[in-house]
C-alpha cells in the first residue's frame, strides 16, 4: 500500500514532464492513452529482450557451455583472453547477471541501465572495430538501442548526472 502512494506521489510530480503510466512503472512518453500504451508494451518487450539476452549470456560465462565468443581476429582473441585472464571478464559477467536479472523483475531499471553503458560501449567496440561481421554488427547495433530504449522514458530523472556543476545536497 506505501509503495503505490510512493508511486502515486513521484508519477504526480512528473506530470509536468510528461507523467507516469497507470502502474507507475514507466512513466510516460506522450499525450495520448492509445500511444502511450503501445509505448508502455514496446518499452516492456525491450526489457524483457534486454534482460533474457544478458541475462543468458551472463549466466553462461559461469556454467561454461561454451559458446561464449572468444573472437576470430587476432585483436580480439587478444582482448577477450586478456580480459578472462585478469578476471575482469568474471565481473563483467557477473554485472550481466544482475542486469539482466533486474529487467526481468522489472526493479531498478532507470540503475541497470545506467550501469550497463560502460558494458554497452564495450559490446559495441568489440562487434563493430574488433570483430566486425554481420550478425556482430547487428548485435553491436541492437545493444545500443536496446539500452537507449530503456533509459529513455527516464530522461527527465537521470537528466541531473549530466550537469557540469552542481552543489551537494547536505
Amino acid at each position: 500500500m506505501e509503495w503505490r502512494l510512493e508511486a502515486e506521489v513521484s508519477c504526480r510530480a512528473m506530470i509536468g514532464r510528461g507523467g507516469c503510466s497507470a502502474a507507475g512503472a514507466v512513466p510516460s512518453v506522450s499525450g495520448n492513452w492509445e500511444g502511450e500504451m503501445t509505448m508502455q508494451r514496446a518499452w516492456h518487450v525491450a526489457r524483457i529482450v534486454f534482460g533474457a539476452w544478458f541475462l543468458f549470456w551472463g549466466v553462461e560465462y559461469f556454467t561454461d557451455l561454451g559458446i561464449q565468443p572468444i573472437g576470430t581476429t587476432p585483436l580480439a582473441r587478444e582482448f577477450t583472453l586478456a580480459l578472462i585472464h585478469s578476471h575482469l571478464f568474471a565481473l563483467v559477467k557477473a554485472m550481466e547477471v544482475a542486469i539482466g536479472a533486474a529487467c526481468l523483475a522489472n526493479r531498478f531499471v532507470p540503475l541497470a541501465m545506467t550501469a550497463c553503458l560502460p558494458i554497452t560501449v564495450v559490446i559495441v567496440w568489440w562487434n563493430l572495430v574488433l570483430e566486425p561481421g554481420l550478425i556482430e554488427i547487428a548485435f553491436g547495433l541492437v545493444t545500443p538501442v536496446l539500452n537507449v530504449v530503456l533509459l529513455w522514458p527516464f530522461r527527465d530523472l537521470l537528466r541531473p548526472l549530466l550537469l557540469r556543476r552542481r552543489q551537494p545536497i547536505i
